[in-house]
């Protein structure tokens, strides 16, 4: 058995910090998707995200209460009374939900695969799997058509090495940082180890809840914003290489991620995708032939 050690920090700036040693879409009505919590007491604060791919949205910061915690695998998750006959629609594929006991899949394609999976239990969610990369020809771990490719994979070494959040988790502006001392992770081509790599410093950092209009037939929800920043030199993310914001509507689960890079003193967003529309349909069986 592995022993994890880890502590709770609050820092002076209110900062929580944890630190670890093809069918064409049918969408249901918009009465049937929302869910809207009743209205709460918010504080607009003038940000407006924009992002490569579909419109402007306005975010809005609600003040939670401050022993307000979080079931983040309700958060991160379509709903339980969902996720077995219907999934999310968006810019460029689809997202189905799959939770067993101690995974949770979130899958990109009806056949089952890609997908990203992620581990988690009483304590932590943690990310585990993603699919390959698109890598140069000459490379040994080289796969010519990672997304079809269920047999090439990137895996974090030690499986619960890199938490993501809390699994009952404090929000806030700011809410809950996790730093990730441990980021190495194995590429594997054709179920085959092929090499071992670290991110560097990474962390985690939680922020929410905010009021955002969704589009499609999800509407007007509260959402928590996860960003992963990785390729660190330190616990700063002006030392970061990359980031990665996930927002997570509770009911819904994942509904936008962004992809960013710094330049200079500046983030500039590269990629990013969004699931706003709540489908009725069958649900694939993950398929993972490797494990």
């Amino acid at each position: 058995m592995r022993l994890r050690s880890f502590s709770l920090v609050a820092a002076a700036s209110g900062l929580i910090t944890v630190q670890l040693s093809a069918v064409p879409p049918v969408a249901v009505s918009a009465e049937e998707a929302r869910e809207i919590a009743a209205p709460a007491e918010s504080r607009f604060i003038g940000n407006e995200v924009t992002t490569a791919v579909g419109p402007t949205w306005v975010v809005q910061a609600v003040n939670p209460s401050p022993d307000t915690t979080y079931d983040m695998l309700d958060w991160m998750t379509l709903n339980q009374r969902l996720r077995a006959s219907h999934h999310l629609y968006g810019a460029n594929h689809p997202l189905f939900t799959v939770v067993w006991p101690d995974k949770i899949w979130f899958i990109k394609d009806s056949p089952g695969s890609p997908w990203d999976i992620a581990l988690y239990d009483d304590e932590y969610i943690y990310d585990w799997i993603t699919g390959a990369d698109l890598l140069d020809p000459l490379s040994p771990c080289y796969t010519p058509d990672p997304w079809h490719d269920p047999r090439s994979f990137k895996k974090f070494s030690w499986d619960t090495n890199h938490p993501i959040v809390p699994r009952y988790a404090v929000a806030g502006f700011p809410g809950t940082r996790v730093l990730v001392t441990d980021s190495r992770y194995q590429t594997y081509r054709d179920c085959q180890w092929c090499r071992s790599q670290d991110l560097g410093k990474v962390f985690h950092e939680l922020w929410g809840p905010y009021t955002i209009d969704l589009g499609g037939n999800l509407g007007v929800q509260q959402v928590l914003k996860i960003t992963y920043f990785y390729l660190c030199e330190d616990w700063d993310s002006t030392t970061c290489h990359s980031a990665e914001v996930n927002w997570y509507a509770q009911r819904y689960g994942w509904v936008r991620w962004w992809y960013h890079e710094r330049q200079g003193d500046e983030w500039v967003p590269l990629a990013s995708t969004f699931w706003d529309t709540l489908v009725e349909g069958p649900v694939p069986d993950p398929v993972f032939p490797c494990f």
